[in-house]
């Protein structure tokens, strides 16, 4: 395989990660809603469903974190290991960025083990707390998509 098709195949495998990441907190966010976050059908499924969302994210940053080394070092060879001050920048406001959004997934599995208590306004404030944080990981994740594509181009 050559360099070009290394790089292009990482690269992908580095925004499906982060689409996956993203993706999968705006599913769960759109249904929890529609099932309403205090309902016991909502609670029910933020059982359900939340634990499985939190492992698949979990792979997805891993992922992603792996793929970014990665995709680093390939530009950094391409450049001869210099960048301009601009990609550094945005590429720290990505890390920063990434780095919240892994803190986010973690308050999240804190707020998953809240879910299976007995106590109905336990579980439904746990329900609305990982809503609350899926869409953060939205939000920051937009963001560095955006980020993202404008490294590309440099």
């Amino acid at each position: 395989m050559d360099q070009l098709a290394i790089r292009t195949t990482v690269l992908w495998i580095h925004a499906l990660s982060g689409i996956t990441w993203v993706g999968a907190s705006a599913a769960f966010v759109i249904a929890a809603v529609a099932t309403g976050l205090s309902s016991d059908e909502g609670v029910a499924f933020a059982r359900r469903v939340a634990p499985k969302i939190n492992r698949l994210e979990l792979g997805a940053a891993l992922t992603l974190v792996t793929t970014g080394i990665v995709n680093l070092f390939l530009a950094a060879q391409v450049r001869h290991f210099r960048f301009s001050s601009a990609f550094s920048a945005i590429l720290s406001v990505k890390i920063l960025l990434f780095a919240a959004m892994l803190i986010a997934l973690s308050f999240s599995f804190r707020a998953e083990r809240m879910l299976r208590s007995n106590e109905p306004a336990v579980a439904s404030a746990a329900t609305g707390r990982i809503v609350g944080l899926f869409t953060l990981i939205i939000a920051m994740g937009g963001v560095a998509l955006g980020l993202g594509l404008w490294l590309l181009g440099s």
